[in-house]
């Protein structure tokens, strides 16, 4: 799955399997998403990672973002689901995007 900053100014969710899905970042149905995945690709207005989750998908398990940047591996922690944000994911891609 990805979640893109799109050409209109605005985010949006694309799951291989059902293609452009139609709920906004951050409402209840993005949330009930997000409790689904082990992972997903984040592609934002200031850079992008892998978000993924530990071993077990629980709702107890926090959300890490990871980039790969010269042969070096980074990861920044999400936070719970409840706090994994459009705010929280730019903040993140930011975050790393300031290492390359």
């Amino acid at each position: 799955p990805l979640v893109e900053y799109g050409a209109q100014g605005n985010y949006v969710v694309i799951s291989p399997e059902e293609g452009l899905l139609s709920f906004e970042p951050d409402s209840s149905e993005w949330f009930a998403w997000l409790s689904t995945l082990p992972s997903f690709r984040f592609v934002g207005q200031h850079g992008r990672f892998t978000a993924f989750r530990g071993y077990q998908c629980s709702p107890g398990t926090s959300w890490w973002a990871h980039r790969q940047i010269r042969n070096h591996s980074h990861r920044r922690r999400l936070g719970l689901p409840a706090s994994v944000t459009i705010a929280s994911l730019e903040l993140a891609a930011s975050s790393l995007q300031a290492l390359v």
